[in-house]
């Protein structure tokens, strides 16, 4: 089962034991003095057994509930400044999904309902750059 919602949110990369130089070798555009925008889709991806009543692993406004917390304090926000996890951070797409999964994880294992496992989180940071937080897949030998 997987759910998406959307957000936007701020922020700048840049690290301060670096100098500006190195920020921007690394960083790029992204590390812009005023900082720079994303319209992020965070999806994520639970499983379960499928509960025989209701045909679901989850009932779709539970999840709904969970993801809109988890954005809530990230939407229309400056990471960097806003947001404390971000205080001692840089705010990269892997460690904003990190937090994501951390904070949903936590979510879930608060319901009590011990058969359901967060398996991954994607965060689309761009149409064609995101990141995958979770589980962790191996090669088929």
């Amino acid at each position: 089962m997987a759910r998406r919602v959307y957000f936007s949110a701020a922020h700048k990369l840049y690290n301060s034991n670096l100098t500006l130089e190195q920020n921007i070798a690394l960083y790029g555009s992204q590390a812009a003095t005023n900082g720079l925008g994303h319209n992020y889709i965070l999806e994520a991806h639970l499983e379960g057994p499928q509960n025989e009543d209701s045909g679901m692993i989850l009932p779709l406004a539970q999840l709904d509930g969970w993801l809109k917390e988890v954005v809530a304090g990230l939407d229309h926000r400056f990471l960097n400044y806003d947001v404390p996890y971000f205080k001692d951070r840089v705010p990269t797409a892997e460690n904003l999904a990190a937090y994501c999964y951390q904070f949903l994880c936590e979510l879930v294992l608060a319901s009590g309902a011990p058969s359901i496992r967060l398996a991954k989180i994607r965060l689309y940071e761009t149409e064609d750059h995101f990141v995958d937080c979770g589980i962790q897949l191996t090669p088929e030998i």
